[in-house]
């Protein structure tokens, strides 16, 4: 509908420093909903220790406050599951690992 294609045209100024690419475009945006005319969306981060997360929602919220037709916006930061699940590599049950070098 228009008003998505609205919303996603402003968030598409937000632009990960990283990855040099808009938000929209490396597809962060996620479960964009409407109520009335109260915005809502995810914002899905390749990591939960995303240096830019706080800027992000800030950038986020300015920009569809700006629009002309809505009265509110709700940004939910997410972060991506890590690649690494110790619990599916079988390392639950281990308590320590300790690393050992000879040095000969």
């Amino acid at each position: 509908t228009e008003w998505r294609g609205e919303v996603l045209t402003a968030l598409s100024s937000v632009i990960d420093p990283d990855l040099n690419n808009d938000i929209v475009s490396l597809g962060f945006v996620q479960n964009l909903a409407i109520d009335g005319r109260k915005v809502s969306f995810d914002v899905e981060l390749t990591t939960p220790a995303c240096p830019v997360k706080d800027q992000f929602a800030m950038e986020c919220e300015n920009l569809i406050n700006a629009l002309s037709w809505t009265t509110g916006v709700s940004v939910k930061m997410t972060a991506q599951p890590t690649a690494m699940d110790t619990e599916s590599e079988g390392m639950s049950q281990v308590g320590a690992v300790i690393a050992v070098s000879s040095c000969k």
